[in-house]
């Protein structure tokens, strides 16, 4: 779980690794990397001896998200990139509501029943909740472009 929401944390940056390597400031990449290794290391030595395997894994997570701030930060300064706003939240809102829908769901005997059972209650959820609440403007127009076609 710590080892997927890190690279969920990575994950969230999107592009700044591409968009610094590939500029003028390219040497920001190499720190950052030289402090993710040091963070990396530190919280090892920490984490590990009081959690176990977990520690391993909860400073990757630690260590992952105070560098991926770095790296905002960076961003945010030399380009004046802010890739979040208000509806990043209400995004992470719509997916718990989505996951916590077919959470309560009882177990299924069969396996593949039930993961197509509740991943088309989550795709359902989610889907139903980000055009309802148009978040995001562009995906409303496509759906809407699509269901034109469809007929």
């Amino acid at each position: 779980l710590f080892l997927s929401l890190a690279f969920l944390a990575d994950m969230m940056t999107g592009t700044a690794t591409y968009i610094l390597a590939n500029s003028k400031y390219y040497k920001y990449q190499t720190y950052y990397i030289l402090i993710l290794v040091v963070l990396i290391i530190l919280s090892n030595l920490i984490l590990i001896p009081i959690f176990g395997l977990n520690g391993a894994a909860l400073a990757t997570l630690l260590s992952k998200i105070i560098s991926n701030i770095i790296r905002h930060q960076i961003l945010y300064r030399k380009f004046k990139l802010q890739p979040y706003n208000g509806k990043f939240i209400l995004i992470l809102l719509v997916a718990g509501i989505s996951y916590i829908s077919q959470y309560y769901i009882p177990e299924i005997r069969n396996l593949y029943l039930d993961i197509i059972i509740r991943s088309s209650i989550m795709s359902i959820v989610f889907i139903g909740l980000a055009l309802g609440l148009r978040i995001s403007e562009e995906v409303n127009e496509r759906f809407v472009w699509l269901i034109r076609k469809l007929r």
